[in-house]
């Protein structure tokens, strides 16, 4: 395959290009999280689980579009669509009726069904959930600083090369 060839079918690849757009700014996605990070830890009740998806959905599809081209990007997009992957699956299983929302005095508690195979009625507290949740909005905070444009990938390929502007 020539050169012109190649090029020419990077243009058709199906991932777009790695750059935040009007549309999707990496600071943007970044303020939407926390803001739906912040409402899913308020008024907690038997849709939370629901609400987990919902969460994810965003993320996974915003991870799932975007091919990174640095070593530290295509870590983070991995480390994203593993834990987006896991909270949605653990999304869908809790809503099957597995996991339930109970309060217990001040608390709010997730009850494993009484009659699921393991740890039957054992509770935690829902706010563990939510703050393992927070690691995404931890790792959606780091991926503004991780990237780098092309512009800066341009400035450090000539630093590496000895051709300092």
């Amino acid at each position: 395959m020539s050169n012109q060839a190649k090029v020419e079918l990077d243009h058709v690849h199906a991932y777009p290009s790695d750059e935040p757009t009007v549309f999707n700014h990496l600071w943007a996605r970044f303020a939407y999280t926390i803001i739906a990070w912040t409402i899913l830890g308020l008024g907690i009740n038997l849709g939370f689980f629901t609400s987990l998806i919902l969460f994810f959905t965003p993320l996974a599809m915003d991870y799932l579009r975007f091919k990174p081209d640095t070593k530290l990007r295509i870590i983070a997009r991995r480390v994203g669509l593993v834990t987006c992957g896991f909270w949605a699956a653990f999304g869908f299983i809790a809503s099957s009726g597995v996991f339930t929302i109970v309060p217990e005095g001040e608390n709010i508690m997730v009850m494993v069904a009484k009659n699921f195979v393991v740890f039957s009625g054992e509770t935690f507290p829902v706010m563990i959930i939510w703050c393992i949740v927070g690691f995404n909005v931890f790792l959606t905070g780091i991926d503004p600083f991780i990237y780098q444009s092309k512009l800066e990938q341009i400035v450090i390929a000539g630093k590496e090369t000895g051709l300092e502007g």
